[in-house]
């Protein structure tokens, strides 16, 4: 009798079809999240619902993404990847809809819940497909070219979401994802074949994937909310207390149950946690360097968003147009070479990026700095999947992959919220100093306005009128430094993620 095929044995067809399939659902994914952002206020208002209400449009799709993408990655590993895919696509493709129609706040922040859920269900097994779909020697290129998806995704978002603002309605950013979804769901349906029967009569257990998605869910929440209640808040810190005594929970029951929802021997496996932690700071970085030099370009050197969106082109197109370079690396020298290489390139042109001035300059020292960082993330992105890929068990490649995923979740969300909150402690202990060392003696309210100064998004001119030239030169230069001082410290993130990978990543013969 013919020995039944395990799932991570199924042959894809037409790989390079099923991967540009992948790529318009990774572009899809990003485009979906940064378009989003420039819409805001035009649903805020067509709603008529308050514009802090309508931001949970962004976190609710970040916090369903991380909460369930763990234990979507093991049901693909049990159930098959086809059928997740498939059932990811079509969540999303239906949430889309809802976000189009929907008239009520409610029904927007479900959907886009629903939005975050689908595209949790549909990363890992895309990971898992192009591990099966390409041999050993083309899989870097392939991850790399999933990076171009990512890639113009970030750059075209916020481009887009302006242009149906501007001319159609906000709604065509949900309805454009029909059309792409369903080409998706039919390149799928014909070029990859169906899921072998699960032979290992293992089980998903709901128990543990609901303490760990309901414990990640609270923890994301936290992070979003520092910005809003402050570290002094008890509500902040009884959610944090929440999390970790949910999380705690899931961890002593996974390691009791038969069926573990997260295998004991992946945290074990010490290159599989390095690349998880790269990961993270791949992501902080990223998210770190869009928000601080975001503030640099507009409240110091005053250019408009447009303006902003042109000078980070150096930074996403880099990375998008060079992530299929740092894949083949990866396939003819070896995964590690690329992620040293790529670490260091980042952490220079974070460096450069320290070198910021008040005066318009110091744009090249941003503009080279923006260069480097993408392009050491171009090189580092798709040989760390390459890495995660590889030294995992092929039967756990998608609950590997939702791990790795959660990992970058929680990057991102740690990266604006850490680098803002950090820029703001940074800049009234410096402002504080400089004060002082100047000898400009500022008044009790006017300081404190100064200091509030740091938690604006958007500084405008007329913030520092009425104010002594020497104070507001001071403002200007504090502000510049507490930015610079949030950049070296993710540039000294960098440097220790290059120094595990150089330890811990010793990828098999």
């Amino acid at each position: 009798m013919e020995t039944p095929k395990t799932i991570s044995q199924i042959q894809v067809k037409n790989p390079w079809v099923v991967l540009s399939g992948m790529i318009v659902m990774i572009f899809l994914c990003n485009i979906e999240f940064t378009a989003v952002n420039v819409a805001l206020l035009a649903i805020s208002e067509e709603l008529t619902i308050d514009l802090n209400k309508v931001q949970w449009m962004l976190s609710v799709y970040v916090l369903s993404w991380a909460a369930f993408v763990v234990p979507a990655g093991r049901l693909s590993d049990l159930y098959g990847k086809r059928r997740m895919l498939l059932w990811g696509i079509s969540i999303f493709l239906l949430s889309s809809i809802g976000c189009a129609v929907a008239t009520q706040e409610w029904l927007l922040i479900l959907s886009r819940l629903a939005q975050g859920t689908g595209g949790a269900l549909f990363v890992p097994p895309l990971y898992a497909l192009i591990y099966e779909a390409f041999p050993e020697n083309k899989r870097g290129l392939a991850i790399g070219m999933l990076g171009i998806g990512a890639g113009i995704g970030l750059v075209a978002g916020p481009n887009f979401g302006g242009t149906m603002v501007e001319f159609f309605t906000w709604r065509m950013i949900f309805f454009v994802n029909v059309p792409i979804c369903l080409l998706a769901i039919g390149i799928v349906l014909f070029s990859v074949p169906r899921d072998a029967e699960n032979t290992h009569n293992e089980k998903l257990d709901f128990v543990s994937s609901g303490l760990l998605s309901f414990g990640l869910m609270l923890l994301i929440f936290g992070i979003n909310q520092v910005e809003v209640w402050g570290f002094s808040s008890p509500y902040l810190w009884a959610v944090f207390l929440a999390a970790a005594i949910i999380l705690t929970l899931f961890i002593l029951r996974d390691k009791r149950t038969e069926d573990p929802l997260i295998p004991t021997s992946i945290f074990g496996n010490m290159t599989f946690v390095t690349a998880c932690y790269s990961m993270l700071v791949f992501e902080f970085s990223f998210a770190a360097v869009l928000v601080i030099i975001g503030l640099y370009l507009q409240n110091i050197l005053i250019l408009t968003p447009f303006e902003t969106g042109i000078e980070f082109l150096s930074l996403t197109l880099i990375f998008g147009a060079l992530s299929p370079l740092g894949g083949r690396i990866a396939d003819n020298f070896g995964a590690r070479f690329p992620i040293l290489l790529g670490f260091m390139f980042a952490t220079v042109g974070l460096l450069f990026l320290t070198q910021i001035g008040t005066d318009t300059s110091a744009i090249w020292f941003c503009r080279i700095g923006l260069l480097l960082t993408g392009l050491g993330l171009a090189l580092s992105f798709p040989s760390l999947n390459a890495v995660m890929l590889k030294v995992v068990d092929p039967n756990a490649i998608g609950t590997a992959t939702g791990v790795f995923t959660m990992a970058a979740c929680l990057g991102c969300s740690l990266g604006v919220v850490v680098s803002t909150s950090l820029m703001v402690i940074a800049g009234e202990f410096i402002l504080g100093r400089s004060l002082t060392t100047l000898n400009l003696e500022v008044a009790p309210d006017v300081l404190e306005k100064l200091n509030g100064l740091f938690q604006k998004t958007q500084i405008k001119a007329d913030d520092l009128v009425g104010l002594n030239e020497g104070i507001a030169t001071a403002f200007n230069t504090t502000y510049v430094s507490a930015l610079a001082s949030v950049l070296a410290l993710t540039a000294v993130l960098l440097g220790i993620a290059f120094g595990l990978s150089y330890r811990n990543i010793q990828l098999p013969k």
